[in-house]
């Protein structure tokens, strides 16, 4: 692993041109104690300006960097979001050169290029900073001023960083805090795309009290620690147009039994249109068993108005698909996977595994329905084109595949690309000409 220092002075090296706010360090973690099921906490960080230009720091206006922080679990192989924050807001900086790459002070209420501000874990637990998730714009990076629930302070657990004791009880599992900010003055993908660190978390038994240990994970959301932990796992970075980041995790676990398990995780860091669908294609008339969903909760007043129903699952049309069922425009509070949240999913297949693409729709599809990520996947059988599974090869297979094609479907996709060409057409003749086993 590359050493703090090494990783902000590459990251400064290539980033783009204006101001550039990058996670350097998760440093302290506090615990205010349990209220019913939930411990709640707060986390001190440190960030860098790597950009060449300052940040703006107001206190009473929109024209500042708001912050949060999630909880990770890495448990028998799946990778689950169990805890979230409120967005902290952040007021007149400190100016250090806790980063090491050259401090350019800014005049006051700025923080030059190079420079270093670090925010307590007292300070980012206290209540009354802390504005819901729901009114960040997480790529643009606006929120109205003043936000809902400034000054406003409640119980132990009241808008800090949740998690049910339930979900931290196993000393077997792995844990993870990701520390994230947004920032309105970030104008590329590049600057708001590191905005994201991550580091290791352990619960001592019984008083749940979280313990940092190694180093922290620069410029990578939480999802990259399941790749550290296990290298067999796929992550894609899809960049949606005119719009925010998704991480795509992916990975098959072989159960010994002539089955596999499929895990994904679908990260979304800063798209504003969301996504509320996953497909996932195995092949018209193959099985897929013990199908699973894991999301995570909206606990607070504003946030929690989110509708927490749980995705639909399905096994359909050569698809093991889950649903939210709405789309902004029908009911803007559906259950989509918002900026900042990870949403889990799992099955059972027969078969092994192989390269393909998944279909992410877009909750607020703006004229575009969905985007596709490289996942692996279950192999479509001992003969894929055998694709109505009569096992007999024949002109139906022909008139299905090209229909499957017509349709833009991705069971069609045979080279695995998330593209349906020219290229997909020879690859199924080619098939089709040396035929099944």
């Amino acid at each position: 692993m590359r050493t703090m220092t090494m990783t902000i002075a590459l990251l400064a090296g290539s980033t783009a041109a204006g101001p550039d706010i990058l996670v350097s360090q998760i440093t302290i973690a506090n615990n205010y104690g349990i209220v019913g099921d939930y411990q709640a906490y707060s986390f001190a960080d440190t960030t860098c300006n790597i950009g060449d230009a300052p940040f703006t720091y107001v206190d009473s206006t929109n024209q500042h960097p708001v912050f949060t922080s999630s909880i990770y679990r890495l448990q028998d192989g799946r990778f689950e979001q169990i805890g979230l924050g409120f967005v902290g807001h952040t007021f007149f900086p400190l100016q250090s050169n806790a980063c090491n790459i050259g401090c350019n002070p800014g005049s006051p209420g700025m923080l030059g290029d190079g420079c270093s501000n670090t925010i307590g874990a007292g300070l980012a637990g206290s209540q009354g900073g802390l504005g819901p998730r729901s009114e960040i714009s997480a790529y643009s990076g606006d929120f109205p001023y003043p936000f809902t629930t400034i000054n406003q302070s409640g119980n132990a657990i009241y808008k800090r960083v949740k998690v049910n004791t339930t979900d931290i009880s196993d000393l077997s599992a792995m844990y993870f805090v990701e520390t994230q900010y947004i920032s309105n003055e970030e104008q590329t993908d590049a600057a708001r795309n590191n905005n994201a660190s991550t580091r290791r978390l352990a619960f001592s038994p019984g008083a749940n009290s979280p313990i940092l240990s190694g180093d922290t994970f620069v410029g990578q959301a939480a999802i990259y620690a399941w790749q550290a932990v296990d290298p067999g796992v796929m992550i894609s970075e899809v960049q949606i147009p005119g719009d925010g980041i998704v991480h795509v995790g992916s990975n098959a676990t072989d159960l010994g039994d002539g089955t596999w398990r499929y895990d994904y995780t679908i990260h979304n860091q800063n798209s504003e249109r969301g996504i509320n669908s996953f497909k996932v294609p195995i092949g018209f008339y193959r099985t897929a068993t013990d199908l699973m969903f894991h999301d995570v909760a909206y606990l607070d007043e504003v946030d929690n108005a989110i509708d927490g129903t749980d995705w639909s699952q399905t096994l359909l049309n050569g698809y093991t698909s889950w649903s939210a069922d709405a789309h902004f425009d029908d009911n803007p509070l559906a259950n989509a996977i918002r900026w900042g949240t990870s949403y889990s999913f799992s099955f059972i297949s027969p078969y092994s595994p192989i390269t393909k693409a998944a279909e992410l729709g877009l909750f607020d599809d703006d004229g575009l329905d969905a985007v596709v990520a490289q996942i692996v996947a279950p192999y479509s059988g001992p003969c894929r084109i055998d694709i109505n599974g009569d096992l007999t090869v024949n002109y139906f297979d022909i008139s299905l595949f090209i229909s499957t094609f017509g349709f833009e479907d991705l069971n069609a996709d045979f080279t695995g690309d998330g593209e349906l060409n020219f290229f997909d057409i020879s690859q199924f003749l080619n098939e089709y000409a040396e035929g099944c086993p």
